[in-house]
């Protein structure tokens, strides 16, 4: 799965270093949405610096990884049924707690009104995403168990979409894929397969799958523009896979040169994830965005309007283009070092592995649009978060059932 990872990285890379640029110079919509046109100066620089240790990172990562986990044996039922219930209990509270008008509250009030209900329910919407491809997964469920479990994750995305949360909806429906692919694979090849061997790229080049992604694209950008209210699809689609900040930061780096705080601030905003579990409040979220646009480019950040700083524009604050392909590197240094360690946590069902697997790779297609500090959110403590909720319900379901079991026995 590094290889995977490392490509699927580099594609979505690809899709805002070059072919939006690309496409926006194209349909000449350049001055709309890099405010005030794009500086290409570095961006030969930017592509070589950024190929160079693709290049060898993927003859480096050709060796074989840890084989996948042996014990692909059946989730007992009374965790399955504590996972669908969670599940369907979760989509009903998120639909009373405001879910389905919490982005255009967002604009309107900001985050700060989110009311308490709705925002414990999206800190746990990764897990509870979790628990859906699982559930997916499990094999030999019996009839009513089939039926609870499609019931349970068709809730979920038809919640997810109703609330227009497209970014959420694509990570349930990749991840599930995802994991499906890598569950196939290990049940068809026996003990001797490896997560390695499993290529998305060549999943993705098939007919059937271009066709699938363009007709997913398609559907996502009129879906934007619907909901953004926009007329102009192809402006509303582009503007938001580009990072509209680029031209800002390229002169912000001509003027001033390097900005070292700016790695600085992102480590500072990763040490203060542990105060943030006890209630520390601080001012800045671990992202950091809001910080970002208002100190270094003087833009007021508006929560559900403003779109993010990439990782390369970042960087390019930091050092310019060399910064830029620095902050690429020690991301992808972070994914894949945290593709090591979801290999090596202890599962109480490989399932659980595989769906882990599944979610963070779609998180890992999505990076670039994410800051360096929040690179290490989606990886090592979002991931380590659901593996410990995960890990401790399932240990305390498989024990209460083993426990009745016992009883019934005796």
């Amino acid at each position: 799965m590094l290889r995977n990872h490392l490509i699927l990285f580099s594609l979505g890379t690809a899709l805002i270093v070059v072919i939006v640029p690309f496409l926006a110079h194209v349909l000449e919509l350049d001055d709309r949405i890099y405010y005030g046109g794009f500086v290409t100066d570095y961006l030969f620089e930017l592509v070589l610096m950024i190929l160079v240790p693709f290049v060898l990172i993927f003859h480096w990562i050709s060796v074989p990884t840890l084989a996948a986990p042996r014990n692909t044996i059946q989730v007992d039922a009374l965790p399955l049924f504590v996972f669908q219930i969670l599940i369907l209990l979760w989509s009903a509270l998120f639909l009373i707690s405001g879910g389905l008008t919490y982005r255009i509250d967002d604009v309107y009030e900001g985050v700060s009104a989110r009311g308490p209900l709705l925002t414990a329910l999206q800190s746990l919407t990764n897990s509870i995403i979790c628990l859906a491809v699982i559930v997916w997964l499990v094999p030999n469920k019996s009839q009513i168990q089939k039926v609870m479990s499609i019931v349970a994750w068709s809730l979920l995305v038809t919640v997810i979409a109703a609330s227009s949360s497209r970014g959420i909806l694509l990570t349930i429906l990749l991840s599930t894929y995802i994991a499906s692919r890598i569950n196939r694979s290990i049940a068809s090849g026996g003990e001797g397969n490896h997560l390695y061997k499993i290529s998305i790229m060549k999943d993705l080049l098939r007919p059937q799958a271009i066709a699938a992604v363009l007709t997913m694209i398609s559907v996502f950008a009129i879906w934007g523009s619907v909901r953004d209210q926009y007329g102009d699809v192809y402006f509303s689609s582009l503007f938001r896979l580009a990072e509209p900040y680029w031209n800002i930061a390229q002169q912000s780096y001509a003027v001033y040169g390097p900005q070292l705080n700016i790695l600085e601030d992102a480590l500072m905003r990763i040490v203060t994830i542990p105060a943030r579990w006890v209630g520390v409040q601080y001012d800045f979220s671990i992202e950091g965005q809001e910080v970002i646009l208002a100190n270094y480019m003087g833009i007021r950040f508006q929560e559900g309007v403003s779109l993010p700083v990439t990782i390369v524009g970042e960087g390019m604050l930091f050092a310019g283009p060399f910064g830029s392909a620095l902050f690429w590197l020690l991301s992808l240094i972070m994914i894949l070092a945290c593709q090591k360690m979801i290999e090596r946590l202890p599962y109480i069902y490989s399932e659980h592995m595989y769906a882990i697997i599944g979610i963070f790779s779609s998180k890992v297609l999505f990076a670039y649009a994410r800051s360096l500090s929040g690179v290490f959110l989606i990886s090592f403590y979002e991931t380590l978060r659901d593996f410990l909720l995960i890990f401790i319900l399932t240990f305390f379901c498989s024990h209460v059932s083993r426990m009745r079991a016992k009883q019934y026995v005796g």
